[in-house]
């Protein structure tokens, strides 16, 4: 029986080189699909998995994805959650894997306001990531929406946990630019004591956000202000979906020769690909509260870098 090293994270930015950690055999870690199927199904039987943990074919899905980053089947089903479609890891676990690459980090800064964290590749390449929170005030990741009131509400998570949560961000965000290759594009999650999940970097776009297509064409009522030498179109405010503040002005660039926004039909159009490029709805989701931040002239490029990953990062910079 050999044996390899492990290493965990405890509590918020702290690792700890930690004990010896057995390689399974195959009875505790299967080598076959079959096997992986069978153990999933005797797990779930156990009732000894975490709650978000309800189907056999959860329980495989997960331990699937820790074996592809070489995480054993138990400590996958603890610190793996699915969550809009996109794997998350808890932070724990995020940073563990930053240390078994190679690579380390510091927490410089920690508090309710804001998390600043030190990246140092094993090349010797440094890098240093900030969240504050009024990024994340700004962003609305401390906002669910309301379907009963139409409007935001605070999330509760944000009050309580603030360092836990900036952290988690900081973290994942950090490692996701500039280590890539420890955490595999993954995403992070926090939870409370019990396991149940009270914050997700990638949620459901909001229903409301959904109601904008193609076939909608900008009312005739449009109001158009003098804003220097460019006009900027001020959008109405429907009924029931919006309230004011969810609009900005748009500049007439930002229009398609239909006079509508263009990120209304690249919205819709993008929305097959929603499963295996879950980020396209975040990402669309930051430009539709900033439409007036890209024009109708930059459409396609804007498309092909939402497939490839890359403009959710640059709005992220």
């Amino acid at each position: 029986m050999t044996e390899t090293r492990e290493e965990y994270v405890t509590g918020i930015g702290n690792i700890h080189p930690t004990q010896e950690l057995v390689v399974h055999d195959e009875a505790l870690m299967p080598s076959t699909v079959e096997g992986v199927k069978a153990q999933a199904e005797e797990l779930v039987k156990s009732g000894l998995l975490p709650d978000h943990v309800k189907t056999p074919q959860q329980a495989f899905a997960i331990i699937t994805m820790g074996r592809e980053l070489g995480i054993p089947p138990m400590q996958s089903l603890r610190s793996i959650y699915v969550v809009g479609g996109q794997p998350h890891l808890n932070a724990q676990m995020m940073g563990a894997l930053i240390y078994k690459a190679g690579h380390g980090y510091q927490t410089d800064v920690l508090t309710e306001e804001e998390c600043t964290i030190t990246f140092k590749r094993r090349d010797g390449a440094v890098y240093v990531h900030t969240v504050t929170m009024q990024e994340a005030q700004r962003l609305r990741w401390d906002k669910d929406w309301d379907k009963a009131t139409n409007q935001y509400k605070d999330k509760w998570a944000w009050k309580r946990y603030p360092k836990a949560l900036l952290f988690a961000r900081c973290l994942s965000a950090g490692a996701r630019v500039h280590m890539p290759d420890a955490i595999h594009n993954m995403y992070a999650i926090v939870t409370d004591e019990r396991g149940m999940v009270i914050d997700a970097e990638i949620e459901p776009v909001p229903e409301h956000m959904e109601i904008l297509t193609p076939t909608q064409p900008v009312p005739p009522e449009l109001v158009e202000h003098d804003h220097g030498a460019e006009k900027a179109v001020e959008m109405p405010v429907p009924e029931t979906e919006f309230s004011a503040a969810d609009y900005k002005p748009v500049k007439a660039s930002a229009l398609d020769p239909e006079g509508r926004p263009w990120w209304q039909a690249l919205l819709t159009e993008l929305k097959p690909h929603y499963d295996s490029h879950y980020h396209v709805a975040n990402t669309l989701a930051k430009i539709r509260y900033d439409p007036a931040a890209l024009d109708y002239e930059h459409r396609d490029e804007i498309k092909r870098l939402l497939l490839e990953r890359k403009l959710d990062k640059m709005l992220e910079a």
